[in-house]
């Protein structure tokens, strides 16, 4: 793997720490703008975290996707209803060299768009943001977990999330429980996520592209190891062999032949019987011998055991029926009684 690999820049995302001092909220924000029912003060004036939010500022970021709208349709959105003031910015104010600081730390895709309409539709000059700052005493690792909370109703790309997931478990120290619980997902998907986030270049970007899913690719890492790469390249060939954009196991290598194994197993049981009951059998070595006649066994136990349950599911089934017959008969024996 490229030691310059950097993980599309989210790796220094992976470990950021800014250790915020908190500063005087009142004098921030009255210095950036004014008050009412909460803060609106002018966005240039907010300052970024590097390397906080996870998102990656691409193509996509900026045009979108089919599910996933983009800073420009949000801006267009702003332009032509306004900014809802009812989904404000949140940040932390800290103090920085003597002087307090508005830091964003909630709502990074809205002040995109509202610079973006600023800048490129027309919005006015003199735009002042809503904003809530985040009370004195919230701590960095607070602020982190409100970021996966914040951003779900646009969800983070799984890759930027993984990476993100990487930070407070490495960073913070916290464990998968407790992200788990806290972020609200399953412990199983906290696992996978953290896996995907030290996966090796290629597999991170079919992640990153949503080529693959977190799952399927944690799965995969799971079981190939150090060949996983290979496997997983090998599956995306396949994938667009086929036409298709998307890389799931039904592409993995070898996955195709059990397929068609599978579709054959009916000749091959009756093949491996006709040899059992060839004249010329104890011709063969005792070895090969003793390799059919335990796969005749298997396969004559496997179908003994799929008969009786079939059996047993027809028989269940023909007394269902016959209880639901009888109910039905002693209903109209009652409306009879009750007509006489």
């Amino acid at each position: 793997m490229d030691n310059h690999f950097d993980n599309f820049g989210l790796e220094k995302a992976s470990k950021a720490k800014f250790n915020l001092v908190g500063g005087q909220i009142k004098t921030a924000m009255r210095a950036a703008g004014k008050t009412a029912d909460f803060f609106k003060i002018d966005p240039r004036k907010i300052q970024l975290l590097e390397d906080f939010n996870p998102r990656i500022k691409d193509r996509q970021y900026y045009e979108g996707t089919e599910d996933r709208p983009g800073i420009v349709d949000l801006a267009k959105s702003m332009k032509l209803n306004g900014y809802y003031t009812d989904k404000p910015l949140a940040g932390f104010v800290a103090k920085v060299d003597g002087e307090d600081v508005i830091y964003l730390t909630e709502g990074h895709r809205r002040l995109d768009a509202v610079l973006y309409w600023m800048d490129n539709l027309g919005g006015p000059e003199d735009f002042m943001v809503p904003f809530v700052p985040k009370p004195r005493g919230t701590t960095e690792l607070d602020l982190n977990y409100a970021l996966v909370e914040a951003n779900k109703a646009v969800d983070f790309r799984p890759y930027e999330l993984a990476m993100h997931i990487k930070r407070l478990h490495c960073m913070f120290g916290q464990t998968e429980a407790l992200i788990a619980t806290k972020a609200g997902m399953s412990v199983s998907h906290v696992k996978n996520l953290l896996a995907v986030a030290g996966a090796p270049e290629s597999i991170a970007k079919m992640v990153l592209a949503e080529e693959i899913s977190v799952t399927e690719a944690a799965e995969a890492i799971g079981k190939y190891g150090n060949q996983v790469e290979t496997v997983l390249n090998q599956a995306k060939a396949n994938s667009v062999a086929a036409g298709k954009t998307k890389v799931s196991k039904r592409f993995l290598p070898g996955e195709r032949f059990k397929k068609e194994i599978k579709k054959e197993s009916d000749t091959l049981f009756d093949a491996v019987r006709t040899v059992r009951d060839d004249n010329n059998y104890n011709a063969l070595t005792e070895d090969t011998r003793k390799t059919l006649d335990e796969l005749m066994e298997r396969m004559s136990a496997m179908q003994k055991k799929l008969d009786e349950q079939e059996a047993q599911a027809l028989a269940a089934a023909a007394l269902a029926e016959a209880e639901e017959a009888a109910q039905e008969s002693n209903g109209k024996d009652d409306v009879k009684d009750q007509e006489i």
